[in-house]
Formats: structure tokens, sequence, C-alpha cells
């Protein structure tokens, strides 16, 4: 398997996707305002990524590192393709099959920091962004849509979830085309959320296959820890390489 970009939180919520994806996975990363200091300055009480960083399993993407250092041609194309969302007739669709802005409901929080303007992070409580993923167009674009707010604490914007999960679904995959990562979720409603919004004509239906395959691979056990998983890889790494080549190749 390739290297993994998680969206649209910083944190993996679901345990058994990370070990599930961190045994098959050279490296999993997500996007992360302040890069590994959101980790190793208290931000977050993550004490397995902060292990898998150290380990070099896990990679924190600086969203201003993409915004502002990166590869200039992936950011325009990043801006064009979120605008273009925003701007064409499928939004209408699009806004109508998910809903308006999600206000807060309790238990569940969406935040976007300044400094992505900016990056995505469930809290406790609104939908909020980090400033740091925004660019100055695009957060001038949602407020002009009223899918932005104010600046919160620390940078945090509250915006709509769906809104924020096709914005940090869409830098996901820019940042992974530049570092060589694919984007994934643990979520199908944050998979199809974004995929509807970039593919258009959701009424007409297309002919598709989709093929699953169950239960057709090993996975850790639930008690497995994630020390366990990075080192059965490195006892097992050619074992595993040679799998990995095998599968791709089916």
């Amino acid at each position: 398997m390739p290297n993994i970009i998680y969206y649209p939180t910083i944190s993996i919520p679901d345990r058994a996707w990370l070990k599930r994806t961190l045994l098959y996975s050279r490296q999993i990363g997500s996007i992360v305002p302040f890069g590994s200091d959101y980790f190793y300055k208290g931000l977050s009480n993550e004490p397995d990524i902060e292990y898998l960083i150290n380990e070099g399993q896990f990679r924190a993407f600086n969203p201003q590192d993409f915004l502002y250092r990166g590869d200039f041609r992936l950011r325009e194309n990043f801006e064009h393709e979120f605008f273009e969302f925003l701007t064409s007739p499928q939004y209408s669709l699009w806004k109508r099959r998910y809903g308006g802005f999600k206000r807060a409901t309790k238990g569940s929080r969406t935040v976007l920091h300044n400094e992505k303007a900016k990056w995505i992070e469930r809290r406790a409580v609104k939908n909020l962004i980090h400033e740091s993923k925004l660019l100055p167009e695009v957060k001038e674009a949602l407020e002009s849509i009223s899918k932005l707010s104010g600046v919160e604490n620390d940078g945090w914007h509250e915006i709509d979830e769906n809104i924020a999960t096709v914005f940090v679904g869409l830098m996901a995959k820019y940042i992974g085309l530049e570092a060589g990562f694919t984007p994934a979720t643990h979520s199908q409603v944050h998979e199809k959320i974004l995929f509807d919004a970039i593919n258009g004509d959701h009424d007409i239906a297309k002919p598709a296959i989709m093929v699953s395959l169950r239960n057709c691979l090993p996975t850790p056990a639930p008690h497995v820890s994630i020390r366990d998983i990075v080192a059965f890889k490195r006892n097992r790494k050619d074992e595993l390489a040679h799998f990995l080549k095998e599968l791709n190749a089916v």
C-alpha cells in the first residue's frame, strides 16, 4: 500500500482503522496546524501519534508548508478546484443533498485554524477549522457565502462541517500529490461527501463496477498495540514488502 494522508481531522478517531492502515502502509500522515509541534506542545493528547512520529511511521503535514512554501502550481490547482466547486452548478445540487450550515450540536465540533485559514479538528461543541489552512482568498470566499464565522480562540473558525470535509479532503489530495501520499479516511460518509463534491452530475446514473474484498487480509486483533505493529513491521520487513508487491500486482 502507498503512504496514506488521513482526512478530514487531525487525529484519527478510529483506532482499528489506524492499526490496519499502519500495518499495510509505509507511512501515515494527517494535516496538522504547527506540524509535529501540535503533538509535542501539549495541543493534543495523542501518545500513540507522538510515538509513531518518533518512529518515522507518522508524518504531520503543516498546511503552511503547502500553502506558502510548496509547489505553487499545486497550490493554484487546489485553490482553483475548491473555488470551482463553490461556484459551479453542482454546488447547488451538493448543498441540497448535504444540507446547509451545520450549527453546533452537542458532542460534535469541527474547527478550522487561522494558520490552514487554516485546519480541521473535531472538538466538543462546534464545527471548526484552523486559520492556518486558509489562504486569504479562500477565507474571503467562505465568508461571502456565510460558511465561515469569525475567529474563535487560538485561530479556529466555525465552519459548515461538510464544506470543511471538502476543503480538507482537497488539501489532502494536493499535499499528497506533492509528497507522494494517497488521501484516505475511515468514514464512508466523509468519502462520499468529498466524492460528490468533485464529481458532478449527481442525479445522472453512471455505469460502474464496485469490487469489495471482505475478510481477505489479516488485520491486527483489538488487543494488539501500536507498538506491537511497528515491531512486527520491522521484524518482518522483507516478507511484508514482498507481500505488498504481490498484492499491488493483483
